[in-house]
């Protein structure tokens, strides 16, 4: 076979070669761009869901004011905090809901979700939700249970203002602790209960929780 001949086939080969590698390289990128494409597709279901549920929450809002209408007690209320300041009714304006999550020194289930609130509190400030804890036993805890209180706090990396239970808070509030902790009042702006939680949760499902209370307060 020619020399010339030779040639020729080497670089149809080569052609055909370079053919099936461009045709492969395409088929690759077809697929990450389907699966881009899926990803963003399920992303967007996921936010879709999310803002129907908030839509859901906000629509059913109502019947869980009704329920909590007797307790007045965050109207016009005011404690000290473990810092030596003071937080009260006043304090709730600037926001468009409040949350209190009352625990206790030796309550496991209340120190254990401490962090996941320290994080959600640092993150939602900007969006107008406030956390704040409540050292609910502090009236009938002794100077050692507070030194206990205080050092969970540090242990914890909390942040947000501690307040420290009083005798009005045991007569106007407290009741609904039903005994036991912890225990989280979610508040509109004016001290009006909108939901209280009688268990802990996880992170993401007290950011579920919230994000539904915080459409709610936007469309009111």
């Amino acid at each position: 076979m020619k020399k010339e001949t030779l040639n020729a086939i080497k670089k149809i080969c080569g052609a055909l070669l370079l053919c099936c590698m461009l045709g492969t390289l395409v088929q690759i990128n077809a697929t990450e761009i389907a699966k881009d494409r899926e990803a963003a597709a399920k992303k967007a279901d996921a936010a879709a869901a999310v803002t129907e549920s908030s839509a859901g929450a906000a629509a059913e809002a109502p019947a869980e004011l009704a329920k909590y209408a007797a307790c007045t007690y965050f109207r016009n209320f005011s404690m000290e905090t473990m810092d030596g300041g003071s937080f009260g009714t006043e304090d709730l304006k600037d926001y468009k809901i409040t949350v209190i999550n009352a625990w206790g020194p030796y309550c496991s289930s209340c120190i254990a979700e401490m962090p996941a609130l320290e994080s959600i509190s640092s993150r939602y400030k900007d969006k107008g939700l406030q956390i704040v804890g409540l050292y609910a036993e502090a009236t009938t805890d002794d100077a050692d249970d507070m030194k206990l209180a205080e050092q969970k706090v540090i242990d914890t990396g909390v942040t947000y203002p501690i307040l420290i239970g009083n005798e009005a808070f045991d007569l106007g509030a407290r009741d609904m602790l039903n005994s036991a902790l912890p225990g989280t009042w979610i508040l509109d702006s004016q001290g009006n209960v909108l939901d209280f939680q009688a268990s802990g949760r996880s992170e993401a499902l007290w950011e579920e929780l919230f994000n539904q209370w915080l459409a709610y307060a936007e469309n009111n």
